[in-house]
């Protein structure tokens, strides 16, 4: 038997919580492979799932190419081009070579749909929730009155999905100012449709960027935070905005497996005192096989 080997993939899929829109995309499941193999004599299980919208390969695409590493004995590499691959290899290193993540507790954002804000904050004891809101004159008179009515330690992520204009947030964030609400929000996460338009809003308008990383990192803003889904875009390339000292990095999940999970929290623990959004998952009772390969 080989010291490096694939053992088996199960081909899965599960339905989304709700519709997710990426890239003008409405997906409504999420297909992935699960791999089991041996890595340096240890086994170790990980999630291969390439999200539509983010991935410019298609998942078979993706198998192939990480099955290719392991037609020889060589180490698995660190960086890869495919940010997929990567992410599988980083799962794999986090299972057999790293040690043991410690028991410290890690920082979660509480995710929420609108009308539930209420509800959430009351049984949220941390008080740090995201929500999603549009610039829809409904969406923001439902906000508002909900918001006026929340305790002032409660601390709003709010993530507009590339929705909105400059001229609507900057109108927006001086309803908050006027109504002495805009210190609860901690950002506002890629609100606008244009990067372009960043330098058009409110320079005291806190906001944070995930879409637009590539062009973010050609030409550093004034952004708060960024937010990375590291089974989507890779680790190696972001790996300077980790340890930024200015730059507070938000490590987000996209409806992975509980295998994947692991990586992740090790990625949180490099920013200890942030809030992370780990709660897009999988769990193992939902995941629904569709066949399984010898390999």
């Amino acid at each position: 038997m080989l010291a490096n080997q694939l053992l088996e993939k199960t081909y899965y899929h599960s339905s989304l919580p709700f519709v997710q829109v990426v890239a003008g995309e409405e997906i409504h499941e999420k297909k992935g492979i699960l791999y089991k193999g041996i890595y340096h004599s240890s086994e170790f299980t990980v999630d291969l799932s390439p999200f539509p919208g983010f991935s410019i390969k298609t998942l078979e695409e993706c198998s192939v190419d990480f099955e290719e590493l392991f037609k020889g004995n060589s180490p698995i590499p660190e960086i890869h081009s495919n940010p997929h691959i990567e992410f599988a290899c980083f799962q794999i290193r986090d299972q057999t070579e790293f040690e043991e993540i410690s028991p410290t507790p890690i920082l979660m954002n509480k995710v929420c749909p609108l009308e539930q804000l209420a509800s959430t904050v009351r049984d949220n004891k941390d008080n740090h929730i995201k929500i999603k809101l549009g610039p829809s004159e409904k969406e923001i008179h439902e906000f508002l009155s909900l918001f006026k009515k929340l305790p002032k330690e409660v601390s709003l992520r709010i993530d507009g999905n590339t929705r909105w204009t400059s001229e609507a947030l900057n109108s927006f964030w001086k309803e908050l100012k006027i109504l002495k609400r805009d210190e609860q929000i901690d950002y506002f996460e890629e609100p606008l449709n244009n990067y372009q338009d960043y330098l058009r809003l409110s320079p005291d308008i806190p906001f944070a960027h995930e879409e637009y990383l590539e062009e973010f990192l050609k030409g550093p803003d004034k952004a708060k935070a960024v937010v990375l889904k590291p089974s989507q875009v890779g680790i190696s390339r972001w790996e300077s905005l980790l340890r930024k000292e200015h730059l507070r990095v938000i490590i987000s999940s996209a409806y992975e497996t509980v295998p994947a999970l692991s990586a992740l929290k090790r990625l949180c623990l490099l920013n200890p005192n942030e809030y992370h959004g780990l709660n897009a998952y999988i769990e193992n009772k939902d995941i629904l096989p569709i066949k399984t390969v010898k390999l």
